[in-house]
């Protein structure tokens, strides 16, 4: 089972080039949050590594290090989303983030499913070519539902 999800996620490799950090080096990351990454994911890492998919891409301990790394700091309590993982923290944000939708129960006794995705929701008028932000430290946003 391992060995299964560590190959889908290899196959997912392209889609997480563009996100944070983009290089293992400064200023991306310093020397003390390398280490400490090695420390903590670099068994993981090694795993994905021995799988066959990965043997197959030819991926190196630093490239594969760097990905787990954007997910790690990318990834929302309700999952990973690349276009969301482009928007930046505010203090004061112009915009939230709200848990997908459940869908309405088909009959009685039937289980809600969630939608797909997330949603952002403007707080207020957001002029052309200002940055959209979200407020990360919020308590738990994915966890907020929307009616």
């Amino acid at each position: 089972m391992v060995r299964e999800v560590a190959e889908a996620g290899v196959r997912r490799i392209p889609q997480l080039t563009a996100l944070h950090p983009v290089s293992l080096e400064p200023p991306h990351l310093s020397a003390e949050q390398r280490a400490l990454a090695v420390e903590r994911l670099g068994d993981a890492v090694n795993r994905v590594l021995a799988t066959e998919q990965a043997k197959a891409e030819g991926y190196g301990f630093d490239e594969m290090l760097r990905l787990f790394l954007a997910v790690r700091y990318n990834a929302f309590s309700s999952g990973l989303y690349f276009a969301l993982a482009m928007i930046n923290h505010g203090c004061s944000p112009n915009c939230s983030k709200f848990a997908p939708r459940k869908k309405k129960k088909a009959r009685a006794g039937a289980a809600t499913t969630p939608a797909k995705g997330s949603e952002i929701v403007a707080c207020r008028d957001i002029p052309a070519g200002t940055e959209i932000t979200v407020n990360y430290r919020c308590a738990k946003p994915a966890q907020i539902s929307n009616p």
